[in-house]
């Protein structure tokens, strides 16, 4: 379905490209060019069927011309459509097969490529030399992205570039907990990165029944498509954007010779005379579009943007320096940006002693984002300092960022979060090596942080020895030690349970042996059924002696951990450095461990490494994980610890697969968002009124596209969670080495 006005060498470079690439495929051809284009449609080469040419009232407009090409391929019988502005060129053979491929395993009514602009020359241009058929290979693809299209209590409309939220009609989930409007793992859909949107480009397949129901408006001769977008919105119908599929725009082409610029000042001209239809069709009071122009209708009714009267031009980029408030702003939102992309290890942070090459460019993009752009000289935050590290360069950046407005409330989503139940059963589980090891220091942490004589909270520790060189006297003796070790607090109780095993140590297989022990001699029955046998629920937290617990941990593990939906992965500091690479001490709750696909395993054997990270990639597969920085959390290893096991600490295992991005959990610092925050929660639970003041902000996995917020009410500690769309970025591209199995 093509729809031209005026543009004849356009027309025609559209319909060579169908006759090379996807000849058999019907075409409809609807023109009100002050000039009929008949002869040049009829006379096409390479096309199996005849085009069908309607020739329509002389500038009768888009809206009426796209309305009459839907109706007529519903009078022909055709079941699906391709609806394309003249400006467009098909790229390959395999395009159309694949958008009607993807479009039935979505299960969607109108799908859409990326659009990416044609490589031309100036002989082209003119007519001169014909089409080479040399198309853009995907650069220069800045348009056609995912959009939400949002509506302020002031009755605005905004378009929220990149953003893409769950829809009431989704039923499918890549995450148990986050409800999503990604294809399936393995789809034909998520091979194509295929995003739900409010938002499509002139260029899409779609099903022709539900076109007829959303259709076009006659009046509008130009200006039609948010009017056509907010139809199908209103109709509920599913669009879809996929990024790795990509349409080839004819724009310079099309515009750069007297009839293209005759035909951009008629548009443009008829922009601003038909703007004022659009927002009082759609009760609208301004629209800010994808590129945060805001239009308006002034008292006198002429149609403005933020630059003033009959004005199309793009914001204003600004340049900030060091003195602005907003530096830090900034630069905090570019830096969870990248390291949001990035394995914890390859972490970096841009707060710097040497800020002298650091700029920052800020554009608002409507009322609810802006585009930032920095060119910094970032530093390693996790890699230890060396001669390779230290020689990084600058960094060019740029990221969107969502911020508070008052239409945040209509992309947030409140998940309900089962309480823990009144009674709570926190077990430690940590694997030394022999008895003889010195553990007093995490002891009498520990003895600081157990349960209370009533009962509510109960806290043992299991306590996995994998050397069994004692006899029984000296064993028994040793755990008597160590029970009054962790009873030294009054009112603190922590009750042991040592299991012994035979050595080598290996931490993997020490913690399942715990985890096992606690399932099935400690808490034996299946998880599904102990609220209604035992009135508790059982968190586990696997501990490493080599660590300083704050005073209030536990209370800290239990309020943070949810079944079903939450695992708590504190950051401790070690010489300094939060330790954002390591992920071995982690709480859950057993049942959720119990879900894992594999839990802790035998597969890293006796040698270090790589347990955590296997440990959390498990995880982040069915949990939220909050992972917050805790101050007096320290990781404090002896030199010599690592003597002790030599076979242990000998090799070291490698991770054979991607490494898992966990994004730290951070301190919301906007005040107007944490109110907005508190509001989603008020509208699912009124009664909810006194919160914490710290709200934690923590960006999901790169293909969850969510962040969530995290806050507690202070008298009954019920933890809240909130989710929001967050902006697409590239994901961060590891080695591919990263991905080579290990052998054997």
């Amino acid at each position: 379905m093509i729809k031209t006005y005026n543009r004849v060498q356009c027309l025609v470079t559209l319909l060579d490209s169908v006759a090379k690439h996807c000849p058999w495929i019907h075409i409809i051809v609807a023109d009100d060019s002050g000039k009929s284009a008949q002869d040049k449609v009829d006379n096409i080469m390479g096309l199996l069927h005849k085009p069908i040419y309607m020739r329509l009232p002389i500038d009768s407009g888009v809206g009426y011309g796209r309305q009459r090409l839907v109706e007529k391929a519903h009078a022909l019988g055709f079941e699906y459509l391709i609806m394309s502005d003249d400006d467009f060129v098909i790229p390959s053979g395999d395009l159309i097969p694949r958008l009607a491929q993807t479009l039935l395993d979505l299960n969607a009514d109108v799908l859409s490529p990326l659009r990416c602009e044609v490589k031309v020359t100036d002989q082209m241009i003119t007519g001169e030399h014909a089409w080479n058929g040399n198309f853009d290979s995907g650069k220069n693809c800045g348009r056609g992205e995912v959009a939400a299209i949002i509506r302020s209590p002031k009755n605005e409309l905004i378009v929220l570039p990149k953003v893409t939220f769950p829809y009431a009609d989704d039923t499918n989930s890549i995450h148990p907990v986050l409800r999503s409007s990604l294809p399936r793992q393995g789809s034909i859909g998520a091979k194509f990165d295929c995003h739900r949107s409010d938002l499509v480009q002139q260029f899409f397949l779609a099903k022709v029944d539900k076109l007829l129901k959303s259709g076009w408006d006659d009046v509008l001769k130009n200006n039609d498509h948010y009017d056509a977008m907010l139809s199908m919105k209103q109709q509920k119908m599913r669009l879809f954007v996929c990024r790795k599929l990509k349409i080839s725009h004819n724009s310079l082409g099309c515009t750069r010779h007297d009839e293209g610029t005759k035909y951009l000042r008629v548009r443009k001209s008829r922009w601003m005379d038909l703007m004022p239809y659009v927002l009082k069709k759609w009760n609208a009071s301004a629209l800010y579009d994808e590129v945060g122009r805001r239009w308006s209708v002034s008292s006198n009714g002429d149609v403005q943007t933020q630059c003033g009267r009959l004005c199309n031009k793009f914001p204003p980029i600004k340049t900030i320096n060091m003195k602005s408030h907003i530096f830090g702003q900034a630069l905090r939102a570019a830096q969870t940006d990248i390291n949001a992309q990035r394995p914890s290890w390859d972490t970096v942070a841009l707060f710097t002693n040497d800020m002298a090459e650091t700029s920052v460019k800020v554009k608002n993009v409507g009322p609810c984002m802006s585009q930032i752009e920095t060119v910094v000289k970032p530093e390693w935050a996790v890699r230890p300092k060396t001669k390779k590290t230290d020689a990084m360069k600058s960094l060019s950046t740029k990221s969107l960022v969502l911020h508070s407005c008052d239409s945040m409330h209509t992309i947030m989503r409140y998940l309900p979060v089962r309480s823990m139940l009144s009674k709570i059963r926190l077990y430690y589980v940590m694997v030394i090596s022999s008895s003889k090891f010195d553990i007093s220091t995490i002891l009498t942490d520990l003895s600081k942080n157990g349960g209370d004589d009533a009962g509510t909270l109960s806290v043992g520790l299991v306590l996995v020895v994998m050397n069994n060189d004692d006899d029984e006297v000296a064993e028994a003796q040793w755990k008597e030690l160590i029970q009054s070790e962790l009873n030294k607090k009054p009112n603190s109780i922590v009750k042991l349970h040592v299991v012994t095993t035979a050595p080598p140590f290996g931490r993997s297989i020490g913690l399942k042996i715990g985890y096992e022990y606690i399932r099935t001699a400690l808490e034996p029955l299946d998880q599904s059924q102990k609220s209604s046998v035992y009135g508790h629920d059982v968190v586990v937290f696997s501990l490493d002696a080599s660590l300083r617990l704050p005073l209030q941990f536990s209370q800290q593990i239990i309020k943070s951990t949810r079944c079903g939906v939450v695992a708590y992965a504190p950051i401790c500091k070690k010489n300094s450095m939060w330790v954002e690479g390591a992920y071995g001490m982690i709480g859950m709750c057993l049942s959720d461990y119990i879900g894992l696909e594999h839990g802790w395993r035998e597969k890293w054997w006796y040698r270090w490494g790589a347990e955590d990270i296997d440990m959390i990639t498990q995880v982040q597969k069915n949990l939220i994980v909050l992972r917050p920085r805790i101050n007096e959390y320290l990781h404090v290893a002896k030199k010599n610890s690592r003597e002790k096991n030599p076979i242990y600490y000998n090799k070291k295992n490698l991770y054979p697969d991607f490494l898992p991005v966990v994004p730290v959990s951070e301190i919301v610092e906007d005040a107007s968002m944490v109110k907005q925050v508190w509001s989603s929660i008020r509208e699912h639970r009124p009664q909810a009124t006194n919160f914490e003041p710290d709200v934690w902000r923590t960006e999901m996995r790169p293909m969850d596209k969510l962040v969530i917020f995290s806050t507690w009410e202070i008298d009954t500690r019920i933890l809240h969670l909130v989710s929001m769309a967050r902006p697409e970025a590239p994901t961060y591209e590891q080695p591919t080495w990263r991905k080579q199995k290990e052998g054997g």
